[in-house]
């Protein structure tokens, strides 16, 4: 669905491809909408899930503003990142890096296939991800490891941080090496070229988010007051 991008018929591949970096490079963050699902319609397990997940977009959108992505969540609780054996439905978010869309990601209810655990303490937060050849490295790399850290367990910060940075790199480097094997083997032309797109899961009790929201209920409150979805104070919303 990201995983090519077709140069408009009015622009040529080099024309497009100008037109994606110089969106990426605008320096305006997008600002995302004043939305919040506040009900799922379905079972007790899904709701407490659902509700559990309710300030995700206010979590990333404060630790990640200042890399230049914004994450706006979609009226729509059908996800559509196809997986495995996995509820298909939950919290969507539009992801952009400043003005550049880049992809989804969604938040379900967890399951982990190989530990006994309990299911309803589980978030599965799902990424598709494109365009990442337009990204600072360093930027590509700190989204994804915030994706890994938000729902890990709550254990040593230092330890955690080298995990989750470290299936990050995994995921870079198994997306450059796809981007690489798509241009060698795969059937493409100059209009119609891979772009790199990382795609995965990570699954876990959400302790980083969860001890997150602690502190800012008990320190700022501000950032969790409504309508505010971008992690900033309600009375200063500008960038």
């Amino acid at each position: 669905m990201f995983g090519r991008s077709k140069a408009p018929k009015a622009l040529s591949p080099r024309e497009y491809a100008r037109q994606l970096r110089d969106q990426a490079y605008s320096g305006v963050r997008k600002t995302p909408t004043p939305y919040i699902g506040e009900t799922l319609g379905k079972g007790d397990e899904e709701e407490r899930a659902y509700e559990k997940s309710k300030f995700f977009q206010v979590y990333l959108n404060q630790l990640l503003r200042g890399s230049g992505f914004c994450f706006d969540e979609q009226e729509s609780t059908t996800c559509v990142i196809d997986t495995f054996d996995q509820p298909d439905y939950g919290r969507s978010y539009l992801v952009s890096y400043y003005s550049l869309d880049i992809g989804t990601i969604e938040i379900r209810l967890g399951y982990d296939l190989w530990e006994d655990k309990d299911d309803g303490e589980l978030l599965s937060l799902f990424f598709d991800l494109t365009k990442l050849e337009f990204l600072d490295y360093r930027h590509a790399v700190g989204l994804l490891q915030q994706l890994a850290l938000a729902v890990m367990p709550l254990d040593d910060a230092n330890k955690d941080q080298a995990e989750a940075r470290r299936l990050a790199n995994d995921y870079m480097l198994e997306a450059l090496w796809e981007n690489r094997h798509d241009e060698a083997v795969d059937t493409w032309s100059k209009d119609e070229r891979p772009h790199v797109r990382a795609t995965g899961q990570f699954t876990g009790p959400a302790g980083h988010y969860l001890h997150a929201l602690e502190h800012w209920r008990k320190s700022r409150d501000d950032l969790l007051a409504e309508p505010n979805r971008d992690g900033l104070p309600a009375r200063n919303k500008q960038i």
